[in-house]
């Protein structure tokens, strides 16, 4: 979900930057206050307990399937 409101903040910023409703660098401010938010959150969830467990346990199972591969 986040990195879909984040998509969404971009597309504004993107359109409000086009259309001149918003100067570039107001539209990069825009994107900085808002978007951050967002980037956080999906940062945050990446490097979360689970999240790091699930890489750990990815990276081994390829590992081994490589290992069997070679043999």
């Amino acid at each position: 979900q986040n990195l879909a409101d984040l998509n969404v903040v971009k597309n504004q910023v993107i359109a409000n930057a086009v259309t001149g409703k918003q100067t570039v660098e107001e539209a990069m401010q825009y994107y900085n206050e808002k978007g951050s938010y967002y980037a956080n959150a999906i940062l945050e969830d990446l490097n979360s307990d689970v999240n790091l467990a699930l890489e750990a346990e990815n990276a081994s199972s390829s590992a081994e399937e490589t290992s069997s591969s070679e043999q």
